[in-house]
């Protein structure tokens, strides 16, 4: 295969990420050209706006073959792109303020299974404790990050848009219990915590070390 060359992926992981990537791009003129590279499903985009684009399939998570971390060395090797948009369903973290639909916006991500599990002091009463002081913010493009600013001040659909940090890591979440023990423990910086997902974490291992806020 040719080399693909793009400025920007954009990532995707379920069956319905992919039929509302389709349906938006038809919605807005644009063609898709599908195609495979090892084995990961694509869709060329072409130049939309002034950035050229490539959808890329890949499985839910980021420890797997097809996951979002082999899937960024792939694609960030054969396509040259200098950026990765990962879009998908994450949870929110505040119950009052937040409502399903709602759009969050990365500005920073918490790889939060950097953390170490260490005993607890003697008559704790605890059988272990956990310390996150290692899963400190990695900060996202400021070039994306100016994009979705833009695109956030008008927005369409009754939706609303929050801009912070995402706590992100390989296992499943189905407790609140467990949530709010990672935005408490998680170390603070200048963006607040908005949600959670799975696959950012994995995008970590292509992008550029930045500063921690």
């Amino acid at each position: 295969m040719e080399p693909l060359e793009c400025d920007t992926l954009l990532f995707i992981a379920t069956s319905e990420e992919e039929k509302q990537t389709q349906a938006i791009a038809k919605e807005l003129g644009i063609e898709l050209h599908k195609g495979k590279y090892d084995g990961v499903t694509f869709f060329n985009l072409g130049t939309v706006g002034f950035t050229r684009l490539v959808a890329v399939k890949m499985e839910m998570g980021s420890l797997e073959y097809y996951g979002s971390a082999a899937n960024g060395f792939r694609f960030m090797t054969c396509t040259g792109a200098t950026g990765i948009v990962q879009v998908g369903m994450a949870f929110g973290v505040n119950d009052e303020a937040q409502i399903v639909g709602d759009v969050l916006v990365s500005s920073s991500i918490v790889p939060y299974d950097k953390r170490h599990v260490q005993n607890a002091p003697p008559g704790s009463g605890k059988p272990y404790i956990v310390d996150y002081s290692d899963a400190v913010r990695k900060i996202a493009s400021q070039s994306l990050l100016d994009m979705f600013s833009r695109g956030a001040d008008a927005p369409e659909g009754g939706y609303r848009v929050f801009f912070g940090s995402i706590l992100s890591g390989a296992a499943r979440i189905s407790s609140r219990t467990f949530r709010d023990e990672l935005v408490r423990g998680v170390p603070g910086g200048n963006d607040e915590i908005i949600g959670r997902e799975m696959e950012a974490v994995g995008l970590l291992s292509v992008s550029e070390p930045e500063s921690p806020n």
